[in-house]
């Protein structure tokens, strides 16, 4: 699958509209009942290279591994191809990547608010989200929307069109911020 998706800072002059617009447009559905999910990321490298060379993700319960292979659009949207499978127990997963030369890059705990928007025929997902440690500065907004691996230039920039209108909607169009979450903390 593809994800083309990108995020902008919600800085706190711009916090009631864009909660207003997640919680109040009629297209817009709050997925967990609301609530908020937690989403807590360790990021390896292998001890050689200074690159994420994938993530194990503890969410609901449950352990993820993603390997993404990240691609920009030139105005700076992600359309990342990622493989992402479910591990039964990620203390040990850790353990045997470590085994196998990998050594943890970096952890970030993200507090999420997920929503589901349908607009001109996609589906769109809608993530308020607060990093504990970048929270003074202001929270995010990403926007991403999934399609197949197969999908052409002009449905990826049909997709970046509509992400790209949301956060002009929002005012929040001169936010985008294109660093990865490791450069923000300070991770590489």
């Amino acid at each position: 699958m593809k994800e083309i998706e990108s995020k902008a800072w919600v800085f706190e002059s711009h916090k009631k509209k864009v909660l207003d617009f997640l919680y109040t447009s009629p297209h817009i559905t709050p997925l967990h009942n609301g609530k908020q999910i937690r989403k807590k990321d360790v990021m390896y490298t292998h001890r050689t290279e200074n690159v994420v060379a994938f993530r194990l993700r503890e969410e609901n319960d449950k352990s993820w591994v993603t390997k993404k292979v990240r691609e920009y659009t030139d105005s700076g949207t992600e359309v990342n191809t990622e493989i992402e499978f479910e591990v039964e127990n990620g203390a040990e997963f850790d353990a045997f990547v470590k085994m196998l030369g990998y050594i943890e890059m970096y952890q970030k705990e993200k507090k999420v608010y997920q929503f589901s928007y349908r607009k001109n025929s996609m589906n769109i997902l809608l993530e308020y989200v607060e990093i504990p440690v970048l929270s003074e500065k202001g929270d995010f907004l990403e926007i991403e929307i999934i399609c197949e691996d197969t999908a052409t230039e002009a449905e990826i920039l049909s997709a970046e069109t509509e992400i790209l209108s949301i956060f002009t909607e929002l005012s929040l169009d001169k936010d985008i911020e294109s660093l990865p979450y490791g450069k923000l903390l300070g991770a590489f």
